[in-house]
């Protein structure tokens, strides 16, 4: 099972989220919805939803906005999308 998930922050925010908000995103931070709420910072590969007070990596975005119950399923969901090849 591959563990490093550097670089899929922003190509799965966009699956996930669509295209961030222009005018409030910057090149270090991407911004999504009216009021930008859901931050995803590039160089950290992390995010932060600040409606929900919750944020972390990839997998916690996946597991916070796909649905999927576990971390084993964020996983799963990123092989079945094509960001990355299973075992």
């Amino acid at each position: 099972m591959q563990d490093d998930f550097t670089g899929l922050m922003e190509p799965v925010a966009r699956e996930l989220l669509g295209e961030p908000n222009a005018s409030l995103s910057s090149a270090k931070e991407l911004r999504f919805g009216a009021h930008g709420s859901k931050a995803i910072n590039v160089e950290m590969d992390s995010f932060f939803d600040h409606e929900a007070q919750v944020g972390g990596g990839v997998l916690d975005l996946i597991v916070q906005v796909a649905g999927v119950k576990s971390r084993r399923a964020a996983i799963d969901w990123l092989e079945d999308n094509g960001f990355m090849q299973g075992d």
